[in-house]
């Protein structure tokens, strides 16, 4: 559903789907002994303290780091930045992993908290394709934040809609 709502909102395909499990997260972090992000604020979170500028990060370290929203400034929005810094990190990490000994570990822990469309051959590709590890574009909708029913809901207007659909449109020569 989730897919079919983009799709529809943008106006756009959307080909790949990767969902990981909180577990999977913290096992391929850990797979990788670590990564570190650069932090832009001090703040603390599930017992967990994070110093501004440079971050190592062990697996549960990474999820709390992630998952903090309400006390950042920019909310939201700031938690995708995070996240992003994460997946970047990690991505240089799995590339870059000096040793083989773990590749069992990280097979296993993809296979058992990982569920994609992508086979293993687009995977391949993926990482093959060097741009692609070092680029990574965000998108993000910009509108008004507010609460209905306890629930969070950001409100678009259809020319911030059309605008970023016609980049996304652009980007994926449509």
């Amino acid at each position: 559903m989730t897919v079919e709502t983009v799709e529809s909102l943008l106006d756009i395909p959307i080909d790949y789907v990767v969902t990981i499990n909180m577990q999977g997260f913290t096992d391929l972090i850990d797979a990788v002994d670590g990564i570190t992000v650069t932090n832009s604020f001090s703040f603390e979170y599930g017992g967990f303290e994070f110093l501004e500028g440079p971050t190592e990060l062990s697996g549960e370290e990474a999820l709390a780091y992630v998952r903090m929203r309400y006390e950042d400034p920019l909310g939201d929005s700031g938690r995708n930045i995070r996240q992003r810094q994460v997946i970047e990190s990690f991505l240089k990490e799995i590339v870059q992993f000096p040793s083989i000994s773990k590749i069992n570990e990280i097979f296993t822990t993809v296979r058992d908290n990982v569920e994609t469309n992508l086979t293993l051959s687009d995977m391949i590709d993926l990482f093959a394709y060097e741009p692609s590890r070092h680029h990574i574009e965000q998108h993000t909708l910009q509108g008004t934040g507010t609460y209905k029913d306890g629930i969070y809901y950001l409100l678009v207007s259809d020319e911030e809609l059309e605008k970023q659909s016609n980049k996304l449109k652009k980007h994926l020569e449509l």
